[in-house]
């Protein structure tokens, strides 16, 4: 079965592949493999790499989690 991404998730793997260093030029391959764990957790869910930066130890409703993520959402329709 296959997961479509969710708009944020897109987002979140476009600004992750944005990254660049000071020149402007890709960075190292330790940066490369930060970067494809980083799109691997947004893959789960994109909280896992946006939710350290906003601060917040709650969590989100039950209906904004599957929201945001395609997993969830193919979950929930694969349970109904």
């Amino acid at each position: 079965m296959y997961a479509e991404m969710t708009d944020k998730q897109r987002e979140v793997n476009r600004l992750l592949m944005g990254e660049t260093d000071n020149d402007g030029k890709k960075s190292s391959i330790s940066s490369l493999n930060n970067m494809l764990m980083q799109m691997r957790k947004n893959c789960n869910h994109p909280d896992l790499v946006t939710a350290a930066g906003d601060g917040s130890f709650l969590y989100p409703p039950a209906d904004q989690l599957v929201a945001e993520c395609g997993k969830m959402q193919l979950l929930v329709r694969c349970t109904l």
